[in-house]
């Protein structure tokens, strides 16, 4: 249910915001400062993020979506600007109706400008927004398995005897 919201909110702001950004991708979940700086230097781009939930009621999760806007300053034309780009989003994504309990709620956007303190010439926005999803239905641990697998054995140098033999699950 994570990677459909996810999935359809990338493909509501590259709707949204077409040639306007070069990059709509998922936050790749940690702030190092090796990311940052190849976040910066992909602007513009949106990046999207789950970024907590809690139980609203028995059959509901209320989770906290947020995206991450990033421009150059100055923008190349008022249109690509980080707050034409912003009204842009707002005005496809809040309502927006992502087969979930509701519809994609707009909550609040600030300006990140510490992450790009050490970059001149870029800004990041964080657009946060909430979205009820249906509480998950439980899921058999066998349904989970997306890694590969792959058996391997070791043989002598004649190849006549298994020395060891793995069953290895591949991240």
């Amino acid at each position: 249910m994570f990677a459909q919201v996810d999935s359809a909110l990338k493909a509501a702001i590259t709707t949204a915001l077409g040639s306007h950004v070069k990059e709509v991708a998922s936050h790749p979940g940690h702030w190092s400062k090796d990311v940052v700086n190849s976040m910066l230097l992909s602007a513009p781009a949106v990046y999207t993020s789950f970024t907590k939930g809690k139980l609203f009621d028995e059959n509901k999760l209320k989770s906290r979506w947020t995206l991450y806007l990033i421009t150059q300053y100055p923008a190349g034309d008022e249109q690509s600007s980080a707050y034409a780009l912003i009204v842009r989003l707002l005005q496809a994504l809040h309502g927006l109706e992502l087969e979930q309990a509701d519809g994609l709620m707009f909550k609040s956007v600030k300006n990140l400008a510490h992450l790009a303190e050490d970059q001149t010439g870029y800004q990041c926005h964080e657009l946060e927004f909430s979205l009820l999803m249906p509480w998950p239905d439980q899921v058999a641990l066998d349904d989970l398995d997306d890694f590969l697998r792959y058996h391997a054995d070791e043989t002598t140098l004649d190849g006549k005897q298994v020395l060891i033999a793995a069953d290895t699950k591949v991240l």
